[in-house]
């Protein structure tokens, strides 16, 4: 399972754990004046810690701006009141993606701020934006919501985002199960990760039934939604097409593409070169 590299890990694990508790009042004011003084809040602190961590010149300095992270937690239960006053209201829209976006429905606010917008924004325009928050999601509700909206939504937009999302959520659901499965991965790890009840549903999955899920609503968003803007390559099209490469191409297996390139003294070189032989592949990047 591909897991976030160790200072992220130990990031996320403070931004969900450390609930300290919100402040008991909103801002004074209509819906919108309330979302957006929350989020200005936010910012704000956001900003601040950014200026402060730029300026640190030691590892124990480091240590202490890291301390003040802000934390969205302390932003998204306030958030999640407002929706809950005004239901159903662009407000309440906007106060409900902001959590998905920070949160990904992986703590109670975000389940319960993903459950209002299924049953009360799967038809907006806008729950694509949502379904674009939530294809890195891990939480069971996430398909629900997908299906949801490719069920409800008129927008072409918003279903083709929500097909293309629920792909994504198939394939990875694959690829963990697999790797949960064979024990390549460290399975306590994975399961105080993933929570008990989502790590007992992935040992039960079948893989190769996923893949094939996800294949079919790659195949759907290039025949039906191929020229819309989103994914990771520009349009759904493209994304699906690089997913379904992936996945027929690049799967543990299958014959690796060939690659060209240059060897550490200039000369040009393919990987078939060095078919038969044991070959390590470095793949990185700097972002």
């Amino acid at each position: 399972m591909r897991h976030l590299p160790i200072i992220l890990v130990i990031l996320l694990c403070a931004i969900l754990a450390r609930a300290d508790a919100p402040p008991a009042s909103r801002p004074a004011g209509d819906a919108a004046a309330q979302v957006a003084a929350v989020i200005a809040e936010y910012d704000k602190a956001m900003a601040d810690f950014s200026q402060a961590y730029a300026a640190v010149k030691t590892p124990d300095e480091q240590q202490k701006v890291m301390e003040k992270y802000p934390q969205p937690a302390l932003y998204l239960s306030r958030l999640l009141t407002i929706a809950q006053d005004n239901p159903k209201t662009p407000s309440a829209f906007d106060a409900l993606k902001w959590i998905i976006d920070h949160d990904r429905a992986q703590t109670p606010t975000g389940a319960a701020a993903l459950k209002i917008v299924t049953s009360d924004f799967a038809a907006d325009p806008r729950a694509g934006e949502v379904a674009a928050d939530l294809t890195w999601s891990a939480s069971p509700a996430a398909e629900a919501f997908f299906q949801a909206v490719i069920a409800q939504n008129p927008d072409r937009t918003a279903k083709g985002m929500a097909t293309f999302a629920m792909g994504r959520l198939k394939k990875s659901q694959a690829g963990d199960a697999r790797q949960i499965q064979s024990h390549s991965v460290d399975v306590n790890a994975d399961e105080a990760f993933l929570g008990k009840d989502v790590f007992a549903a992935m040992m039960k999955m079948d893989p190769d039934a996923l893949t094939k899920e996800a294949e079919l609503l790659f195949e759907k968003v290039r025949a039906e939604y191929a020229d819309v803007k989103g994914g990771f390559h520009e349009t759904l099209g493209k994304s699906a097409e690089a997913e379904l490469f992936e996945l027929r191409e690049l799967a543990i297996g299958k014959t690796a593409p060939d690659i060209a390139g240059e060897d550490i003294a200039g000369q040009p070189m393919k990987l078939s070169d060095f078919r038969g032989k044991v070959v390590l592949l470095d793949f990185w990047g700097d972002w």
